[in-house]
C-alpha cells in the first residue's frame, strides 16, 4: 500500500513539472457586442434644428442584439427610471412621460416604457398605464395596456 501512495505522489510530481504548454483558443468579441453602461444620461432628439424630445435617465445599458427577424440591433436599457420631455415647434414643453424601466429601439425610432407609466400634459391632464410606446418616426405616444 505504501508502494502505491509513493507511486501515485510520483506521478503526481511527474506531472505537475512538465514543460508542455496547454493551447488555450482566444475569444474574440465584436467591439459592437460589448455592452456599454452609462449613468446620468441625456438624449436630445431634435427635427430641423429644433429639439422635439429630450430623454433622461439615471443608468443605462446599450447592448447589440438580434431583433425578431435576426439582425442584429441597438437597444438601450433604462433600468433605473426614465423622463421624456416633448416639445412644440416652437421649443415649449408640451407633456412629459416618466416610467420605471425603458428599452429604446434607435435602428426603429421605438421607446418602449414600462412600469408606473405617467404622462402629464400642460393643461394639467394625466395618463397612466403600465405600459406605453412611443414611436419617434411617426411622433406618436400609444398603449395596449388600460388606461
Amino acid at each position: 500500500m505504501k508502494r502505491f501512495f509513493l507511486y501515485l505522489l510520483f506521478v503526481c510530481v511527474y506531472m505537475s513539472c512538465t514543460e508542455e504548454e496547454q493551447a488555450s483558443t482566444p475569444v474574440w468579441l465584436d467591439e459592437e457586442q460589448l455592452p456599454m453602461e452609462s449613468f446620468g444620461v441625456t438624449y436630445y432628439f431634435s427635427d430641423s434644428a429644433h429639439v422635439r424630445a429630450i430623454l433622461q435617465a439615471d443608468h443605462v445599458i446599450e447592448k447589440t442584439e438580434p431583433n425578431e427577424e435576426g439582425e442584429m440591433e441597438l437597444k438601450h436599457y433604462f433600468d433605473q427610471g426614465v423622463e421624456i420631455e416633448f416639445f412644440d415647434d416652437k421649443d415649449v414643453l408640451e407633456s412629459t412621460v416618466r416610467a420605471n424601466q425603458g428599452v429604446f429601439r434607435k435602428d426603429k425610432g421605438i421607446a418602449e416604457l414600462t412600469g408606473d407609466v405617467v404622462v402629464t400634459n400642460t393643461k394639467d391632464e394625466r395618463l397612466l398605464t403600465e405600459q406605453l410606446f412611443w414611436d419617434k418616426t411617426i411622433d406618436s405616444v400609444y398603449t395596449y395596456k388600460p388606461v
